[in-house]
């Protein structure tokens, strides 16, 4: 029997549930086993994505840990997180050509 490993880049993942869908809303455990199908093991499926910070929103934050808390209780599911990392980038103004430095905020998930 052919086995699986699903990796999934859980922002982009969710990003383009919202953007296709209007939700990003799903089992886990039931798309990880369709993706399969019968002929099909699945071994085991990694998530990735980063932690958000706590002191810029609080709601959130508490809204994604509750979430990775039920990815990491669906067996053969391993939730691996990184960190945000603030990023400078210099851009033209599109109105008036002033170079101006703008900082990245990270995307919620």
């Amino acid at each position: 029997m052919e086995r699986v490993m699903i990796f999934i880049d859980g922002s982009n993942f969710y990003y383009g549930l919202r953007d296709a869908l209007g939700t990003a809303k799903i089992d886990f455990d039931i798309f990880d086993n369709l993706l399969c199908g019968q002929e099909r093991r699945l071994v085991h499926v990694h998530y990735y994505n980063v932690r958000l910070r706590q002191a810029v929103d609080k709601l959130h934050y508490a809204e994604q840990q509750k979430f990775l808390s039920v990815l990491q209780s669906i067996p053969h599911f391993d939730v691996h997180t990184g960190r945000l990392v603030d990023r400078e980038r210099e851009e033209n103004c599109p109105k008036c050509g002033t170079n101006i430095v703008c900082h990245t905020k990270p995307r919620r998930v």
